[in-house]
């Protein structure tokens, strides 16, 4: 079935290579272009930061649904590729919290492809090769991260900021253009959504709701970025570190992605849950002693494997459980609800890192990865 369809798989590949290579070209320089260009605290990025993740995930459902209601993939993918690389020439030109707040909304709304991209990804596979195929994805969606960072640096050492931010866009412009004039659409009919009721099953709802705990751990990577500049990492040296971070990402996804039509969703997942509560901690043990920039470096590859395997696993977990008239709706539903957890993550996050210390943050997300992790094992088949 891969090889049959390889061609269309490759092209989505290629489109999330190029889309994270310009989104995660600034993310390096995001924080300290949030705190030090525009003057905002780090409550504010915190905010700003759970906002982004809020809308999106919580746009996901309602693409979802207008995507299996309307047999239409194709479409979305494109718009969210389009939205994403407008954002970035906004963030060029804003001068103000008001105005990031703005194109922050839209790069994140550009998140609205995601629902209809893995219904389509699944349109080409069948369930043998589900993980293999989601795990090739966003292995490419990280690969184009992994660049990214000296992708970002070189264009950053020319010219700065705001330049960064203009160039950044044409990756996810020509991605958009990729889908729209390249990608083939199945033409094959799903029942009507008025005749068939979504089953939300009872394993769904019970994942949904663990999924909610868990992702209340789920802080953004701006404040491990800040983290080790408090430890005296110098800011030019922040893209290795999400280079890294990136390559770790490329690894999970691929390696856990396979390894889960091997031994189960659920028991890939629990693994990188349990190595995700484990880096938490594990930045919280280090604050009140002297870190070599060596051992940020493992353990922001870490992170990237525990991103890429989790982000994998579960899209393919919840595209397991759900059948195939509705799959796009059910992962806007899942992604919606660990939209709003992780808005009040990166949220609280800033605010215990204002009030407390870096400490706290990571002490508070670990305690509630790991009480995710407990109801996930329990109620979870």
């Amino acid at each position: 079935m891969l090889k049959n369809n390889s061609k269309s798989i490759k092209l989505l590949a290629l489109s999330a290579l190029l889309n994270d290579l310009g989104s995660d070209a600034i993310k390096p320089f995001w924080p300290f272009f949030v705190t030090s260009i525009i003057g905002a605290p780090a409550t504010i990025l915190g905010i700003l930061d759970g906002f982004g993740e809020a809308i999106s995930y919580g746009i996901r459902w309602p693409a979802g649904w207008f995507s299996d209601k309307y047999k239409k993939r194709k479409i979305l993918v494109w718009l969210g590729y389009l939205l994403a690389g407008i954002s970035r020439i906004g963030y060029s030109i804003s001068s103000n919290v008001s105005q990031l707040f703005l194109f922050k909304a839209m790069d994140r709304m550009g998140k609205l492809r995601d629902p209809p991209r893995d219904a389509l990804l699944s349109s080409y596979i069948n369930k043998k090769e589900r993980g293999k195929a989601f795990g090739i994805l966003t292995a490419a969606d990280n690969f184009g991260a992994m660049l990214a960072p000296l992708f970002g640096l070189l264009v950053f050492s020319i010219l700065s900021y705001r330049g960064l931010f203009f160039v950044a866009a044409f990756p996810s412009l020509v991605g958009s253009i990729l889908i729209l004039y390249f990608i083939k659409e199945k033409n094959k009919k799903l029942k009507n959504i008025k005749k068939v009721k979504v089953k939300l099953t009872g394993n769904f709802k019970r994942f949904v709701f663990s999924t909610i705990i868990f992702a209340l751990s789920w802080i953004s990577i701006s404040f491990a970025i800040l983290y080790s500049n408090e430890k005296g990492i110098d800011t030019i040296y922040t893209p290795f570190l999400l280079f890294v971070y990136s390559g770790g990402a490329v690894i999970g996804s691929y390696v856990f992605g396979k390894l889960s039509d091997n031994i189960g969703r659920k028991n890939s997942l629990f693994l990188s849950y349990l190595l995700h509560i484990i880096t938490l901690f594990a930045f919280f043990s280090i604050y009140e002693i002297s870190v070599s920039y060596f051992i940020f470096l493992i353990l922001f590859a870490i992170c990237g494997v525990v991103f890429g395997s989790i982000t994998t696993l579960q899209s393919a977990f919840v595209i397991d459980l759900i059948k195939k008239e509705r799959r796009a709706e059910a992962s806007g539903i899942f992604s919606t609800f660990f939209g709003i957890s992780s808005f009040f993550a990166s949220s609280l996050a800033g605010l215990f890192w204002d009030l407390f210390s870096p400490q706290i943050t990571f002490g508070i997300a670990g305690f509630f990865g790991f009480l995710g992790l407990i109801l996930f094992s329990l109620l979870v088949k």
